[in-house]
C-alpha cells in the first residue's frame, strides 16, 4: 500500500470447493504484511488454518479472522500478500481475495 492504511475486512471466495476439509486436505490461507520489500510474514488475518480448516464451497465467500486490531494497520510502502497452504487433493480453481480497507492508520470508518 502506498499510503498508511487499516484493513477492516476481508472476504476469500474458490472457483472450486474443497469437498471435505480435514488436517490432511485443506486449503488455508492467510493475509500477510509483508514489509517495506515484501518478504516479511507478520499474520494479518486467516481464512481456516490447518488446525480448524474451512470446507469451502465453491462461489461462497468466507471471512478472514484478524489476530489483533494493531496487525491491521499497515504503514506507508507496506506490501499486502496472500499465503496459501494446500494439501487438497481436489482442485481449488481460481481463488479471489477481496480487502476492505481505509486509508490512514487506526482510522474507524
Amino acid at each position: 500500500m502506498p499510503r498508511p492504511t487499516t484493513i477492516k475486512a476481508a472476504f476469500a471466495t474458490s472457483e472450486s470447493g474443497i469437498i471435505t476439509a480435514n488436517t490432511t486436505n485443506y486449503l488455508a490461507m492467510s493475509l500477510i504484511n509483508g514489509g517495506t520489500v515484501g518478504t516479511a510474514t507478520l499474520t494479518i488475518g486467516t481464512f481456516g488454518s490447518v488446525a480448524t480448516p474451512y470446507t469451502w464451497t465453491a462461489g461462497q465467500g468466507y471471512q478472514a479472522t484478524f489476530d489483533t486490531s494493531s496487525n491491521q494497520d499497515l504503514t506507508a510502502n507496506q506490501w499486502l500478500a496472500v499465503r496459501i497452504s494446500e494439501t487438497a487433493s481436489q482442485a481449488t480453481g481460481n481463488l479471489t481475495v477481496c480487502v476492505h480497507h481505509v486509508e490512514g492508520i487506526g482510522r474507524v470508518t
